[in-house]
């Protein structure tokens, strides 16, 4: 089964995304991390790489070329030849249209800024920046290159959760029930 986990920064997508991929036996694709490979950038960097310098240039960047629009061609590739995987990512939800199981992870913008500020050890106004940055320019590109709003289209997801009331363990326990009894079904 291939499972798709979107949502903004901040919402728990990669710590879900794992903890699910690890749970089922799955392979986790970290589309950062192969977003960053193939654009040529620190793939050592957690997702604190995006409130660094080097991350906010990269947003800068990204705004004037077509590295997204090349890079979720070849993500798209990948997920096709796969089966048996978790990938976190921020387009594919809406760019892939074969069977696939679409979660979308939300969580108000200051519980995003509380777990941003922990994750990246930032200050709350660094946090605020960097993810108002990211959010707003990740918005614009897709709406750009796609013609979605990763803030408020939500037509592909199978599965809308909210991370804000739970701690990561039972938001991944209620989303990895989902997943198995899904599963079930699957074609």
């Amino acid at each position: 089964m291939k499972i798709m986990i979107c949502g903004l920064t901040g919402t728990g997508k990669s710590t879900i995304a794992k903890a699910i991929a690890e749970a089922m036996d799955y392979e986790y694709i970290s589309s950062s991390k192969l977003f960053r490979d193939f654009a040529g950038k620190d793939v050592k960097a957690g997702q604190e790489f995006w409130a660094q310098k080097e991350g906010q240039e990269f947003l800068n960047e990204r705004l004037t070329s077509n590295v997204d629009e090349r890079f979720d061609k070849y993500l798209l590739d990948i997920v096709d030849k796969k089966d048996n995987f978790v990938v976190d990512s921020w387009t594919m939800p809406w760019l892939y249209n074969e069977p696939c199981l679409k979660i979308y992870l939300k969580c108000p913008f200051s519980v995003r800024t509380n777990r941003v500020m922990f994750r990246d050890k930032l200050s709350e106004e660094q946090a605020k920046i960097a993810i108002k940055k990211k959010d707003t320019d990740t918005r614009k590109i897709y709406l750009t290159n796609y013609a979605f709003d990763v803030t408020k289209d939500f037509e592909p997801f199978d599965l809308i959760v909210s991370t804000q009331y739970f701690d990561a363990k039972g938001i991944i326990l209620y989303v990895l029930n989902f997943v198995t009894a899904v599963e079930k079904y699957y074609k």
